[in-house]
């Protein structure tokens, strides 16, 4: 039987609950939105998820429930992380590095040497106390606590890159192979093994082939993807889950903790997000797709580009992307794409000269189809869309057009954001 374990696992809850005055078991409910398999959303008041069901409080105080299999995901309106002060300041506390697996996961753990003494394995020091056993092919990378929030530090985007990449505190970077991971790095630079201990390390980049996210995922307040298994209430207002990382450490030392797994019990206020089955569920994130192409929009000779969130950070990688005034982007569609859904607005602090059109358009053989439309004003409601994408009617690709063009007062402070914007596609 797997063992419960406070809420802090990943993070220190009580001190970081008290620190942001989060009050739990509040009657009227956690409020979130809920994404079904047609991408439609409702938002609601949560009180409970678990055995197959998500419930929540209508406006009438009653009761209602949806079961599990027909949604795609659980969403808070507002992003869901807490502000990146709080969580600076805990994470540094802490002291633990945050460590990303090739499926996507990241979490707050200290490295240790594998009690099994094999190069092959690392063992993962949770903030709750248990470990986990893990294959080093499985870690992507990991970010020293004083580091993660530091932006002046280098990075390496290259998808090509076949070294492994270990940034020192003082700024220095070795490119290797990395050995074995624990207390220390071991990388091995032309033929020499180097050890370097872990306090003098800012992040490491593993080469490492990445992996498709399988089965349940829960993004937490801190900025913590986990991979987990089935949700159960654990009592009023909390759920609990088994971490599916700890079920894939396969070899574990028999009897040793990583062996019995690691549990998680947390409050619905500090979930984020939860996708039910990211592996299989169809939907892709257009913040996950570059743009084709952009440009101005009017008399405008020269724009900005879009720019798209921290993917890694948003539930479903729908991070939000801004389009910095008027001008027309383009994504070339994926093929099998049958619905369009999200939402165009101004945000939350529009500028007083805000007044622009957004189109939405399907663009193929020369062909456009206006999907939604809507003027953007202070004080207006945003463009919440979900459409219908009409099928390929040829080979030729299909293009998403978005299209911004200014209003009363020209170009100033046309500032447009697409919000939570995802794409269905149909499987074979």
């Amino acid at each position: 039987m797997t063992p419960s374990v406070p809420s802090r696992l990943l993070l220190s809850g009580a001190v970081l609950i008290a620190s942001v005055g989060v009050a739990l078991g509040a009657d009227d409910g956690v409020p979130r939105v809920l994404l079904d398999r047609e991408l439609n959303a409702t938002q609601v008041n949560l009180t409970s998820i678990g055995e197959g069901q998500v419930r929540w409080l209508d406006a009438a105080g009653r009761e209602r429930s949806r079961a599990i299999d027909e949604l795609l995901a659980v969403i808070d309106p507002d992003g869901g992380l807490l502000p990146p002060g709080v969580r600076r300041q805990v994470i540094e506390s802490l002291g633990f590095p945050v460590v990303e697996t090739t499926d996507g996961q990241r979490l707050l753990a200290r490295l240790r040497d594998d009690p099994a003494g094999s190069d092959e394995f690392v063992e993962l020091l949770l903030v709750g106390g248990q470990s986990v056993r893990v294959s080093i092919e499985h870690i992507a990378g990991l970010t020293g606590a004083r580091s993660v929030f530091d932006t002046s530090r280098a990075t390496n985007d290259d998808a090509r890159r076949v070294d492994d990449v270990v940034e020192l505190t003082n700024g220095d970077r070795v490119s290797g192979f990395v050995e074995r991971l624990g207390a220390s790095v071991w990388v091995e630079v032309d033929g020499v093994s180097r050890e370097i201990p872990m306090s003098g390390v800012a992040s490491i980049e593993l080469a490492n082939p990445t992996r498709p996210g399988q089965g349940t995922r829960v993004w937490l307040d801190d900025g913590s993807i986990l991979g987990a298994g089935p949700i159960s209430g654990a009592g009023d207002r909390l759920v609990a889950f088994d971490l599916t990382l700890a079920r894939e450490s396969a070899g574990a030392p028999k009897g040793s903790e990583s062996e019995m797994g690691a549990a998680v019990r947390l409050p619905l206020s500090r979930i984020a997000g939860i996708v039910f089955d990211a592996g299989n569920s169809g939907v892709r994130p257009l913040a996950g797709m570059g743009p084709a192409s952009f440009g101005p929009t009017g008399d405008r000779r020269w724009t900005p580009p879009p720019v798209t969130g921290d993917k890694s950070k948003a539930v479903l990688g729908a991070s939000t992307i801004e389009l910095p005034g008027p001008m027309q982007v383009r994504w070339t569609l994926p093929e099998g794409a049958s619905r369009l859904a999200g939402i165009a607005t101004l945000g939350d602090a529009p500028g007083a000269w805000a007044d622009c059109a957004v189109s939405i358009l399907l663009s193929e053989g020369g062909q456009q189809t206006e999907l939604a439309r809507a003027r953007l004003r202070p004080g207006h409601a945003d463009l919440a869309f979900n459409v219908e994408l009409p099928p390929a009617l040829s080979s030729e690709e299909r293009t998403l057009v978005v299209r911004v063009d200014a209003g009363a007062y020209g170009p100033i402070q046309d500032r447009v954001l697409l919000e939570r914007v995802l794409l269905l596609v149909e499987r074979d």
